[in-house]
């Protein structure tokens, strides 16, 4: 089919974490409190399961905008 040819690859376990990632970020970034809370909460669960796949994103993405 035509549609075959414009999808994308499926994601690796590390890009979909990744993406997980940046996606908890940005909802600490411009989510209400009740969102932000509950990010800080599955990315410290994230952080307890596979700490260096996630220091290794948050090293490649500007967590300084958010402090």
């Amino acid at each position: 089919m035509l549609s075959d040819a414009f999808m994308s690859p499926p994601l690796t376990d590390e890009d979909a974490a990744q993406a997980d990632v940046r996606e908890l970020l940005m909802r600490l970034h411009i989510g209400h409190t009740e969102v932000k809370n509950r990010a800080v909460d599955v990315l410290l669960e994230a952080l307890n399961k596979d700490e260096k796949s996630i220091l290794s994103v948050l090293g490649r993405t500007n967590v300084a905008a958010l402090v």
